[in-house]
């Protein structure tokens, strides 16, 4: 039953995926959509329906496999920012996970609860100020926040699927809105340069300049992190910035406003719906924990 529902998510990702791969083929192929569109017809006849079924699940499956792990990084990025030194407390992954333990009101049941002693106010202090805690005997001396909550999310799912049924739900969630929001922001984008694209001048051009220039501040700062990630947000930064070049030198034929407008709207309630249920899982995971090292389930 747990593939189903894994092979469900990532087929929803897949298929909102259809979003942006229709405006490519309006985008770049608008001269031979005419002609792609009977030769897809006629392959589409050459087929049993079952076979066509299988198909076209295979390559949904596969882009909503790849947008998962492409959007799981690219929303728990921050190179951009750490190397432009800009101020501020980005939305990702692990900030929200930060924030969960250090500033909600999970703040006195925390991480120190693998020490199974009472938590005293500095300790709670040093541990958020420092983004660390004293394990005494777990994995060292230190163990970074982010180590710690995959620690305490492992344990809780040790329990079983049919004692974290609310937890699973949330995970599911979580990858449904993240991959829906990053369609969305690829959709926008190629909104964004349609548009663009009828002002041939210094303001059309500045779009794709600014995601090529994100890009390349974002692959500064991965290189020197000499981290062994793959580079998928700069990656995908600068496919989207070389893209709106070539939909600006090629000229589109029809408006892309209201298109623009949706692919906005739809991709800022994905995001903000994936922040909260993210937020929500990790303090249901900090809970969860707690109850269980301490048998409160008795």
């Amino acid at each position: 039953m747990g593939a189903l529902s894994i092979a469900f998510d990532i087929t929803i990702v897949g298929a909102l995926a259809a979003s942006w791969v229709v405006l490519i083929i309006d985008l770049f192929f608008l001269d031979k959509e005419q002609s792609l569109r009977e030769k897809l017809k006629s392959a589409v006849q050459d087929f049993q329906p079952a076979v066509l079924g299988v198909l076209l699940f295979g390559v949904v499956f596969f882009l909503g496999s790849a947008v998962s792990r492409i959007a799981q990084d690219f929303f728990n990025d921050d190179d951009i920012w750490v190397q432009l030194r800009l101020p501020g407390h980005l939305v990702t992954e692990d900030n929200i996970r930060v924030d969960a333990y250090c500033n909600s009101s999970a703040e006195g049941v925390v991480a120190l609860s693998l020490l199974k002693a009472p938590v005293t106010k500095e300790q709670v202090e040093g541990f958020c100020n420092e983004y660390r805690v004293k394990l005494s005997g777990v994995a060292g001396p230190r163990l970074d926040i982010q180590d710690l909550f995959h620690i305490q999310e492992s344990a809780v799912l040790l329990d079983g699927e049919d004692k974290t049924e609310r937890l699973r739900q949330y995970h599911d969630q979580i990858t449904v809105l993240r991959g829906a929001a990053f369609n969305g922001f690829v959709a926008f984008a190629l909104c964004l340069f349609g548009c663009s694209a009828k002002y041939r001048n210094t303001v059309g051009w500045a779009a794709p300049s600014l995601f090529l220039l994100a890009a390349i501040v974002a692959f500064i700062s991965h290189i020197g992190s000499r981290q062994l990630e793959p580079p998928f947000m700069e990656s995908t930064l600068i496919v989207l910035g070389v893209a709106g070049l070539y939909i600006l030198k090629r000229g589109v034929s029809r408006s892309y406003g209201i298109a623009l407008l949706v692919s906005f709207l739809a991709t800022s309630m994905a995001f903000l719906g994936w922040w909260w249920t993210e937020a929500l899982y990790d303090q249901q995971v900090i809970y969860s924990f707690f109850a269980q090292i301490n048998n409160l389930a008795r």
